[in-house]
Formats: C-alpha cells, sequence, structure tokens
C-alpha cells in the first residue's frame, strides 16, 4: 500500500527497535521503488546525516528549542553556501553546533550544596 498507492506516511523514532542496516535498507527500498509517496519520519540517528547520497538538503529538516519553549523548524536546504557546501560533511557540521539543533549541554558537574 505504501509504495503503490499516493500516501504520505507519518512515522515517529523509525529507527526504534531496528538494526540499523535494517533502518537504512528501509530507507532505500523506500526510495527506489515509490514514485507518489512520502514518508515524514522522526529521528535522533544523527549518522543518518552522513548519507549525503540518499537524501537532498530539502529533505533533512532540524528542531531547535527556544527558550520560549516554542520549537523552530528549519531545512538543511536554509543554509547558505558560507555553511553547507556540496563537499561538507553534514554529520561533522551538525555534531560541530555549526547547524544547530543539538542540546545546550550544561556542566557536568551538580552542586549538591545549593
Amino acid at each position: 500500500m505504501l509504495i503503490k498507492k499516493s500516501t504520505s506516511f507519518p512515522i515517529d523514532e523509525l529507527e526504534t527497535s531496528l538494526h540499523p542496516d535494517l533502518y537504512l535498507h528501509f530507507l532505500l527500498s523506500f526510495l527506489l521503488n515509490s514514485k507518489n509517496s512520502q514518508i515524514i519520519a522522526t529521528t535522533h540517528n544523527r549518522e543518518i546525516l552522513d548519507n549525503k547520497d540518499i537524501f537532498r538538503n530539502d529533505a533533512i529538516w532540524f528542531t531547535d528549542k527556544q527558550d520560549s519553549c516554542s520549537t523552530e523548524l528549519y531545512s538543511l536546504a536554509d543554509f547558505d553556501s558560507s555553511v553547507v557546501r556540496n563537499t561538507t560533511n553534514i554529520l561533522n557540521a551538525y555534531k560541530s553546533g555549526k547547524l544547530s539543533g543539538t542540546p545546550n549541554l550544561s556542566d557536568t558537574f551538580i552542586d549538591l550544596d545549593l
């Protein structure tokens, strides 16, 4: 049904309970065999950003929690060429914070005297 009919299929945490090889196999099988359907999936699997040959920049979206507790949604295609080039390693750019969307980690020391 997902491949034959024109369908949008939302999946929350696509990688949950899937082996990483099966996760990629599922996505590739869908992308190669579906012409009119779309998967809209969330993931915390940042290693998927290392597969630049699979996804276009406008198909990768990030979320960034704001101080007001709202969430900003933006595409990899929104970045100009000073941040994302054809030769950019997207996973490394994300991990280094150039693309935002990463947790704001504080100090690991917890002051128990407060």
